[in-house]
């Protein structure tokens, strides 16, 4: 297997960045290929400039965590409403939350995570075939959808599974909850944890995020000025809120800044986002605050835009911070 090398300083002017970026792309063995060739010092479009490395390990550790919320009397008649309430006031406040007693029973859970990591563990040579950035449909893997356009790369692998339907009852009028991406990215082992990320710092682009992740840890949210640790409850589901319903909402409830620190673990990390938003077939379709939540003393934060204009602000800027460019 092909070995990369970091350029030094001194071969700053022989070093095209854009070329390596599409050998390693052209190798189609991901970060876990670079691992499995026994690289010790991690390629140059990988390092993140200083000002994204700031305050990796929590800020006040212990002092500040998400709620986890217990759903497990959420249909009875005495607690249902006071579990709503925990949930909103989960969303304005922190954005973030951590559910158990959900529905979805620990041993699919444990299930799901052991094939996604079977998948990731397989031969580079196996995994090529699955391979590309066309992004239409089916299942593919790759590394960073945003490689060729982020200023520096992160340190995982993306397996892409089917998009699929559904409905939802108070959105579904607005169309927020018909359809969902799957990722399930993998973290492998990184030999320079103080150089690069797993996950670059953002927002989260649609109405919210369910998100499985294994015992392995490393996800972040910033809350107010500290980024505090996401650990994992086993059996637990991580919620966080995305732009789209912050806009929906006109600000009630929040999308937060997260991030995942490159792996410093042999093991690597394994964890499954789901994205719950609109299709990409509702282009036509226009979206801000809902009307009923706007009054002379709560004006509305944000315009009114396309989902294709969503969608193309997305696609352009990668990871980011969505809001700000719909704010008033």
């Amino acid at each position: 297997m092909k070995m990369f090398t970091l350029a030094t300083d001194s071969s700053e002017q022989y070093y095209d960045r854009a070329k390596a970026v599409k050998e390693f792309d052209d190798a189609k063995i991901g970060v876990r290929g670079l691992l499995d060739s026994a690289i010790t010092t991690i390629p140059r479009f990988f390092i993140h400039p200083p000002e994204n490395l700031t305050c990796l390990r929590s800020t006040q550790p212990g002092a500040i965590q998400i709620p986890t919320l217990d759903l497990s009397d959420l249909y009875s008649n005495s607690a249902r409403s006071q579990i709503i309430q925990q949930i909103r006031n989960a969303a304005a406040e922190f954005g973030f939350f951590q559910i158990t007693n959900h529905g979805i029973s620990v041993s699919i859970m444990d299930n799901t995570i052991s094939a996604v990591r079977t998948f990731h563990e397989l031969p580079a040579v196996e995994k090529k075939q699955h391979y590309n950035r066309t992004y239409e449909g089916g299942v593919f893997y790759a590394t960073n959808y945003d490689l060729f356009r982020a200023k520096a790369a992160t340190w995982r692998d993306t397996l892409k599974l089917p998009q699929f339907r559904r409905t939802g009852r108070g959105l579904k009028e607005i169309k927020c909850l018909n359809a969902s991406g799957t990722v399930a990215n993998c973290y492998p082992y990184c030999p320079q944890p103080d150089l690069t990320l797993g996950l670059s710092s953002h927002t989260d682009p649609f109405l919210l995020t369910i998100l499985m992740q294994d015992e392995v840890g490393g996800l972040q949210a910033k809350i107010g000025e500290n980024w505090i640790d996401i650990k994992p409850i086993h059996g637990a589901l991580v919620i966080n809120i995305g732009d789209l319903l912050q806009i929906i909402s006109n600000g009630m409830h929040k999308s937060v800044e997260h991030r995942v620190l490159a792996n410093s673990l042999k093991k690597s990390r394994l964890s499954i986002a789901t994205l719950i938003g609109p299709t990409h077939k509702e282009n036509s379709d226009t979206f801000g605050p809902l009307p009923e939540l706007l009054s002379e003393e709560k004006p509305a934060l944000f315009r009114n835009f396309s989902m294709s204009e969503f969608m193309a602000k997305f696609l352009g800027k990668g990871l980011s911070i969505m809001v700000d460019n719909f704010k008033l």
